[in-house]
Parts: C-alpha cells; sequence; structure tokens
C-alpha cells in the first residue's frame, strides 16, 4: 500500500483536521439494530474514515455503530472502533471514531498510517495535537 506521487501533494494540501491517506482496507460497519454494510475504505485518517460499501443501509447522521477494520487480509488482523456517522450518501459512509482499543490503536492502526503517509513527522504531530479517547 503506498501514495502515488499525485496523492501526496492533494493529502499535503488537505485542510482538514487529520489528512486523509488512500488506503484500500477491507471494513465491516455493524449499527445497534443489527444492520451491517461490508466494504473498502477510500481513506482513512487517525479520527475517521470513507467506506465504499458493497450493501448501503440507511445508515443516519448521529447513528452509533462499530467498524470492524481488517488491516492485513493475509493474517486477518482486525482492528475495531466504536463511530459515529458523520454523513452517508449512497453507497458512501463517513465515520467519526468515538473510541477504540489503546493497544490495537498503537500497535496497528497508527503504524499503519504512519508507514503509508508522505510525511510520516506532520502525521505524529497530528497524533499528538489530537489525541481521540481510547
Amino acid at each position: 500500500m503506498s501514495i502515488h506521487f499525485q496523492e501526496r501533494s492533494r493529502l499535503m494540501s488537505n485542510t482538514r483536521r487529520h489528512s486523509r491517506l488512500p488506503l484500500k482496507l477491507s471494513a465491516v460497519i455493524h449499527l445497534a439494530d443489527g444492520s451491517t454494510c461490508s466494504g473498502t475504505t477510500d481513506n482513512v485518517s487517525f479520527s475517521g474514515l470513507l467506506l465504499a460499501c458493497k450493501n448501503p443501509v440507511p445508515f443516519k447522521k448521529g447513528d452509533t455503530c462499530t467498524a470492524d477494520l481488517t488491516l492485513n487480509s493475509d493474517t486477518e488482523l482486525t482492528i475495531r472502533f466504536e463511530c459515529i456517522v458523520a454523513r452517508s450518501e449512497k453507497n458512501h459512509i463517513a465515520l467519526q471514531f468515538a473510541s477504540y482499543d489503546d493497544k490495537d490503536y498503537e500497535e496497528h492502526y497508527k503504524n499503519l498510517m504512519l508507514l503509508n503517509s508522505p510525511d510520516p513527522e506532520a502525521f505524529l504531530r497530528e497524533i499528538k495535537d489530537n489525541k481521540l479517547t481510547g
């Protein structure tokens, strides 16, 4: 999973609180009512993700859910995030991370983000400046 040069300039000009990386990861979203949505991420950040759903369900802004994000398909390494739906459009759902397991986040997700970042030092500053509550 590498970032192409064209993506680097787009990422560096991003004015959002957290930079997005165009990583393609498998994910399954679970709503409290038992509904699920599976798909592939269009992008991920330290605070959330954008998922292209295979089987979209009617998510509403503010819904709470869990997201099982597969970081490594070979080992099926998965990390679970508690999330809030930021928006839902057609086959895409944007999720904001509300909480996560500190150990999994530190050992796996954060390292994946840093390894794929065009500017790892900037990403480390983002973590320091915008620490989520794990």
